[in-house]
């Protein structure tokens, strides 16, 4: 019991001596939604959590050579965006991204909260509870038309986001 309590003790005064720190970035309530791609471009909204390339694979088939990519992992595109030293660990995974982007088309890839990005995330999270395989939707499957429709129609999600 006194060893809790010299824990419990210790442990608040790191954590009172560190809280301010790192004090939080300011933040303000944004409203976010989907957006349109612009004229004579096409959109590709992904998750990244599986078959990384297997959009851009799609759309480079299906003819699309002027692409939007929206991801909602802020690292990844940083990562994509930026040189690197091919000692990274994920060198290879990013020069591949990279060697991707590079086609012979125009690819803007931009980061987007999660909320601009809800069809993808629901469409990812659909798929983990598929078997192995990959499925290819011609239309919204049932458990996405409510997220696509709400896209379509430009509803807004709160979010607080850095200021």
């Amino acid at each position: 019991m006194w060893t809790t309590v010299v824990i419990n003790h210790f442990t608040r005064e790191h954590f009172d001596a560190n809280k301010n720190h790192h004090p939080k970035p300011p933040r303000h309530m944004a409203y976010l939604c989907w957006r349109f791609p612009t004229k004579d471009w096409h959109k590709l909204n992904v998750d990244g959590s599986l078959h990384k390339d297997l959009g851009m694979d799609l759309a480079w088939n299906c003819g699309y050579r002027s692409l939007e990519i929206e991801m909602d992992s802020l690292v990844a595109v940083q990562l994509v965006l930026s040189p690197i030293d091919n000692i990274h660990p994920l060198f290879s995974l990013v020069a591949n991204c990279q060697d991707l982007l590079e086609r012979d088309r125009h690819v803007i890839l931009t980061h987007v909260y999660r909320e601009c990005n809800s069809v993808a995330d629901m469409l990812a999270s659909l798929g983990h509870c598929f078997d192995h395989g990959c499925r290819i939707f011609t239309s919204p499957p049932p458990e996405a038309i409510e997220f696509y429709e709400a896209d379509l129609l430009g509803f807004t999600k709160p979010r607080l986001v850095l200021s």
